[in-house]
């Protein structure tokens, strides 16, 4: 099992592609991504769009989970 903390940024992009070889060997991927409630759209696309390429890129069993009230990286 990987865990993902996503915040969309380029950094997260490069290091997600940069560990797609090992992503598709895990069995499952989790991804964790920021909700603000200003802007709860913004975190749950940007998520959306990361599950999507990964299983562009072969990665299976994705499971995304929100968090709220911190920093995903935290």
């Amino acid at each position: 099992t990987v865990a993902i903390a996503w915040d969309g940024s380029p950094q997260a992009g490069r290091a997600v592609r940069a560990a797609a070889p090992i992503l598709q060997l895990a069995s499952h991927v989790l991804v964790f991504s920021n909700v603000d409630d200003a802007a709860p759209a913004a975190g749950a696309v940007s998520a959306e769009r990361l599950s999507e390429y990964l299983q562009r890129c072969g990665v299976g069993n994705i499971v995304a989970r929100e968090l709220r009230g911190e920093h995903v990286a935290a």
